[in-house]
Protein backbone atom coordinates (compact mmCIF):
# COMPACT_ATOMS: atom_id res chain seq x y z
CA UNK A 1 0.00 0.00 0.00
CA UNK A 2 1.50 3.34 -1.00
CA UNK A 3 1.62 6.42 1.20
CA UNK A 4 -0.75 8.20 -1.21
CA UNK A 5 -3.33 5.41 -1.00
CA UNK A 6 -3.11 5.48 2.82
CA UNK A 7 -3.58 9.27 2.80
CA UNK A 8 -6.63 8.88 0.53
CA UNK A 9 -8.20 6.20 2.76
CA UNK A 10 -7.59 8.22 5.93
CA UNK A 11 -9.07 11.34 4.32
CA UNK A 12 -12.16 9.32 3.46
CA UNK A 13 -12.54 7.21 6.61
CA UNK A 14 -10.93 9.30 9.36
CA UNK A 15 -10.46 12.90 8.25
CA UNK A 16 -9.46 13.93 11.80
CA UNK A 17 -6.29 11.78 11.61
CA UNK A 18 -3.10 12.92 9.96
CA UNK A 19 0.12 11.24 8.88
CA UNK A 20 3.39 12.55 10.28
CA UNK A 21 6.17 12.06 7.75
CA UNK A 22 9.47 13.85 8.25
CA UNK A 23 11.25 11.81 5.59
CA UNK A 24 13.29 9.64 7.97
CA UNK A 25 12.97 5.88 7.82
CA UNK A 26 10.84 4.05 10.38
CA UNK A 27 11.25 0.68 8.67
CA UNK A 28 12.79 -0.98 11.73
CA UNK A 29 11.88 -0.76 15.39
CA UNK A 30 15.16 0.99 16.35
CA UNK A 31 14.70 3.53 13.55
CA UNK A 32 11.08 4.20 14.52
CA UNK A 33 12.02 4.62 18.19
CA UNK A 34 14.76 7.10 17.30
CA UNK A 35 12.52 9.12 14.96
CA UNK A 36 9.75 9.36 17.57
CA UNK A 37 12.02 9.83 20.58
CA UNK A 38 10.80 6.78 22.50
CA UNK A 39 12.22 3.47 23.69
CA UNK A 40 12.02 0.52 21.26
CA UNK A 41 9.57 -1.36 23.50
CA UNK A 42 7.16 1.59 23.17
CA UNK A 43 6.88 0.96 19.43
CA UNK A 44 3.99 -1.28 18.38
CA UNK A 45 4.75 -3.60 15.49
CA UNK A 46 2.18 -5.47 13.46
CA UNK A 47 2.82 -8.98 12.15
CA UNK A 48 0.58 -10.51 9.52
CA UNK A 49 0.30 -14.29 9.71
CA UNK A 50 -1.72 -17.05 8.10
CA UNK A 51 -3.23 -19.54 10.55
CA UNK A 52 -4.82 -22.39 8.61
CA UNK A 53 -6.08 -20.10 5.84
CA UNK A 54 -7.20 -17.36 8.25
CA UNK A 55 -5.22 -14.10 8.05
CA UNK A 56 -4.46 -12.65 11.49
CA UNK A 57 -2.80 -9.38 12.47
CA UNK A 58 -0.74 -9.62 15.66
CA UNK A 59 0.18 -6.33 17.36
CA UNK A 60 3.03 -6.56 19.83
CA UNK A 61 5.79 -4.52 21.47
CA UNK A 62 8.59 -3.62 19.09
CA UNK A 63 11.17 -5.58 21.05
CA UNK A 64 9.02 -8.71 21.46
CA UNK A 65 9.50 -11.87 19.43
CA UNK A 66 6.71 -14.17 18.33
CA UNK A 67 6.77 -17.35 20.43
CA UNK A 68 5.50 -20.02 18.02
CA UNK A 69 4.20 -22.34 20.76
CA UNK A 70 2.27 -19.60 22.56
CA UNK A 71 0.99 -18.15 19.28
CA UNK A 72 -0.17 -21.59 18.13
CA UNK A 73 -2.06 -22.07 21.40
CA UNK A 74 -3.60 -18.59 21.30
CA UNK A 75 -4.50 -18.63 17.60
CA UNK A 76 -5.56 -22.28 17.29
CA UNK A 77 -2.96 -23.26 14.71
CA UNK A 78 0.56 -22.72 13.48
CA UNK A 79 1.15 -19.12 12.38
CA UNK A 80 3.01 -18.68 9.09
CA UNK A 81 4.28 -15.29 8.01
CA UNK A 82 2.84 -13.98 4.76
CA UNK A 83 5.11 -13.21 1.84
CA UNK A 84 5.62 -9.69 0.51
Amino acid sequence: MSLDSVRDELARLAPDLSIIDDGRSTATVPEAAEVHGVEPDQIAKTLCVDVGGRIVLVVMAGTARLDNKRAREALGGKPRFLGP
